[in-house]
């Protein structure tokens, strides 16, 4: 299948929602439309259009965040140079991860968050252990430790994380490709190896069920076929370097462009369809 180019784009495909985010890193997009961004050293919550309501989590290097749907709703957000802290939807810390009396120690460079919403699992991936964590989210207890049963390479860095129908998608900047795993660990196949300079967000997005992957160091996006693992298309927008990645209740996909410190979204309804590649 091949690439996609700019011209297959209608025009205003990709419009800037916010600046001045210093060191934004990450984006979640809540059900209620709401959005947390997490920044150099803390993060906040805003409305639909991005406006800033309220500051929380002031921790160290924050990195990726994901919602849980558990309960009332919560945000984990992870330390880069610390844990993984869960707030509730007003910002009050709720949770911690590893608990106290985890055997596997204290995390090391906690950078990516996935949620499986079917099997309660938090995930999380240590970049500089080059290693994920799978706990359960209930029980707070330790489910597995993955290093990366590739044929090809162990993990080298694994930033983001996305989950999706039991599949476990991790971008790799090390081996500059991203690795698929099922839940239960065992290795399924590696993506774009050597056609991604520095893989970081991840997300599936809902109508083409195409994996969405933030090419920081590329400064572009990149829209994946799951099943082939092929480029179908990429953004046409000059990012300073794309980091965090999600959908919004619009459809859209909105992106953190960190050197820039600006969020920004690319319209779905202009995207070609498959078929039209």
């Amino acid at each position: 299948m091949a690439e996609g180019h700019d011209e297959d784009w209608q025009p205003n495909a990709v419009q800037t929602l916010a600046t001045g985010l210093s060191g934004c890193r990450d984006v979640v997009v809540l059900p209620d439309g709401r959005m947390v961004v997490t920044l150099s050293s803390y993060c906040v919550f805003t409305d639909s259009d991005a406006n800033i309501t309220k500051t929380f989590a002031r921790v160290a290097l924050p990195h990726e965040a994901c919602y849980i749907p558990v309960g009332e709703g919560a945000v984990a957000i992870a330390s880069y140079s610390s844990n993984v802290t869960v707030y509730d939807l007003e910002g009050t810390e709720i949770a911690c991860f590893p608990p106290d009396g985890d055997a596997t120690g204290a995390l090391q460079g906690a950078c990516g968050l996935a949620f499986d919403e079917d099997s309660g699992i938090l995930v999380i991936a240590e970049s500089t252990a080059h290693r994920i964590r799978m706990y359960n989210y209930a029980t707070r207890t330790l489910v597995r430790v993955m290093k990366g049963d590739n044929p090809d390479a162990p993990f080298s860095n694994p930033s983001g994380i996305h989950v999706d129908r039991g599949v476990l998608y991790c971008s790799d900047p090390g081996n500059k490709c991203v690795t698929v795993f099922s839940m239960e660990g065992a290795f399924l196949k590696t993506m774009v190896k050597n056609k991604v300079r520095y893989p970081v967000g991840l997300d599936i997005f809902p109508s083409t069920g195409e994996l969405v992957v933030a090419d920081h160091f590329g400064k572009k996006l990149l829209f994946l076929d799951t099943d082939t693992g092929e480029i179908v298309r990429t953004a046409p927008h000059t990012f300073g370097g794309p980091c965090g990645i999600a959908i919004n209740t619009d459809g859209q996909v909105v992106v953190t462009d960190r050197p820039v410190s600006t969020l920004v979204t690319v319209e779905a309804c202009v995207m070609p369809t498959k078929a039209a590649i």
